[in-house]
């Protein structure tokens, strides 16, 4: 948090108002924030708040021309403090506030249209999210089989119980989690086979746009001292906590364990802009923990759909695997499992 403080004054004004008045000619770079006829908001920061309005009001490659706009509130800012730290902090607290904000930045929760809605629909997101998917999506039982494969570098470092729990928890992701994988592959997923990490303890990790989503690791996890381990290899997959307190989230959780179940274990991540519940899991038992748990399936499709909106693949793209990810469409193909589930 900065020690400088923000001093807003606020103009009930128009798209089409003058800003020079308001403004004057001493300080024009600072915190500004856009309120909208519909309720919404946009923070944002500017060396000169003048030419900022109009362009928002009249448009740019970044946003059509924003002709609703009811209120303009300007806070000055110095030249000696640094303009990314107040705005970042100034989205958090309207956030924090339940504010509807058009910004994209900081801003995991954005409406603003995403390249994402252009091959699944936000209305067909929220569908996938919410298990009440209505499309036709891909039965892998008609693809035709992909013929002879090179083997993926986890195969050939893994004995084939081990491999094959890996592809189990990898099938379930991509057929389950990630709406339409074949349509969304590499521009918004990706797939690493032995990704390197300090400790190598990685099998494979699919990353939804820049965040990592299921992560199978080869070493046995211990949540902390005193409480009963996972036992043998395990993984983790991400989800959302929603609306909820994450804390809230994982305590609701906890409660709804019933006998019998397998089990789990729920940390904390902490990733910008966003916070994850990992639920950790033995590994190969993916798709069991969530047809016993179908609130945490809800949790991770809506933790990959809003990742994927987020950003696409690009920070990982060069590390995506071809030869394991068609390791695992032949594996759906062989089972005959189809993505469309909700």
């Amino acid at each position: 948090m900065t020690a400088f403080s923000l001093n807003f004054k606020r103009w009930e004004i128009d798209s089409n108002s003058p800003v020079a008045p308001l403004v004057g000619t001493r300080i024009r770079r600072g915190i500004y924030i856009l309120e909208f006829t519909n309720g919404e908001r946009y923070v944002g920061l500017t060396e000169n708040i003048v030419q900022r309005f109009r362009t928002h009001a009249h448009g740019s490659k970044h946003h059509p021309a924003w002709t609703d706009i009811s209120a303009l509130r300007f806070a000055r800012v110095p030249q000696k403090e640094a303009l990314g730290p107040l705005e970042q902090t100034m989205i958090a607290e309207q956030l924090n506030e339940r504010q509807r904000l058009r910004n994209r930045t900081f801003n995991f929760d954005s409406n603003e249209p995403r390249p994402l809605d252009f091959t699944i629909s936000v209305e067909e997101q929220q569908h996938w999210i919410q298990q009440t998917w209505g499309r036709e999506a891909y039965n892998f039982s008609e693809f035709p089989n992909l013929g002879p494969l090179p083997s993926p570098k986890v195969q050939r470092s893994t004995d084939a119980a081990t491999y094959a729990k890996i592809l189990a928890d990898l099938s379930f992701a991509l057929s389950d989690i990630i709406p339409l994988a074949p349509d969304t592959e590499k521009e918004f997923w990706t797939l690493t086979d032995l990704p390197s990490t300090n400790s190598n303890s990685r099998y494979a990790a699919i990353n939804t746009g820049v965040v990592e989503m299921l992560v199978l690791h080869n070493d046995e996890f211990y949540l902390e001292v005193g409480v009963d381990h996972l036992p043998g290899p395990s993984g983790y997959l991400n989800v959302s906590p929603g609306d909820e307190d994450t804390n809230d989230f994982i305590t609701a959780m906890r409660k709804a364990k019933k006998p019998g179940q397998i089990p789990i274990q729920f940390s904390v991540l902490r990733y910008k802009p966003i916070e994850a519940v990992p639920v950790f899991y033995p590994l190969g038992k993916l798709s069991d923990v969530m047809h016993e748990r179908p609130e945490l399936l809800q949790a991770a499709r809506e933790f990959a759909v809003k990742n994927m909106r987020y950003r696409n693949g690009g920070l990982f793209r060069r590390f995506h695997s071809r030869a394991l990810t068609d390791a695992v469409y032949q594996h759906l193909i062989d089972v005959g499992e189809t993505t469309k589930r909700g």
